[in-house]
């Protein structure tokens, strides 16, 4: 909000500490994306394929996550008002199905799923175990963050962004992090950890 300007990490690194770490930023948020977007279309593709009862060969999600990308890739090409349109679609028709998901699971909870919360070896007191566990979550919970700062990247954009801004990222990460933890929740109480 202090550098309302498009380009946001590179941006704020480049005004702050110059140019080499604006690069640096900007390139790994680059290749952060790019992983991200990876990891969702192929994820997109393994869903698809599960639901229409695709055996589970890997060349069909990658198919259908080629096919996802050039779909989003058309609607981009078409204007940024039909991308903003689809994208509003996909977030309400998202949320919706996660919604009823955990409203579902909720009445389904076992609550010896639930133990023990954390499971921790005694004989065990290298690095690994538990603490191995908590960064490959880690790691997945970034990268399903990550794009929730994307919000700042179109600064310039937004009316009133020293206002608007901090609204619209608050709300976002607000209801990543309740879907994410209530889905994590429904889950693990219904399935188990195994």
């Amino acid at each position: 909000t202090a550098m309302p300007r498009s380009g946001g990490t590179y941006s704020f690194l480049d005004r702050s500490l110059g140019p080499v770490a604006g690069t640096i930023g900007g390139l790994g948020t680059w290749l952060a994306l790019t992983l991200k977007a990876s990891f969702a279309l192929v994820g997109m593709g393994a869903y698809i394929a599960l639901v229409f009862g695709s055996d589970t060969h890997s060349w069909i999600y990658k198919l259908i996550a080629v096919v996802i990308a050039l779909l989003f890739g058309l609607i981009n090409l078409v204007g940024a008002k039909s991308s903003g349109k689809a994208q509003v679609s996909l977030v309400v028709g998202v949320l919706l199905i996660m919604t009823l998901f955990i409203i579902r699971g909720l009445f389904s909870l076992e609550s010896q799923n639930f133990e023990p919360f954390l499971k921790i070896d005694p004989q065990d007191d290298t690095f690994g175990g538990a603490m191995q566990t908590v960064l490959a979550t880690t790691g997945i919970v970034f990268i399903s963050f990550i794009g929730a700062t994307k919000v700042i990247s179109v600064a310039e954009e937004v009316k009133d962004p020293e206002r608007t801004l901090p609204k619209g990222l608050l709300l976002s990460l607000g209801t990543v992090v309740v879907i994410y933890v209530l889905s994590l929740v429904v889950m693990v109480g219904v399935l188990g950890t195994d």
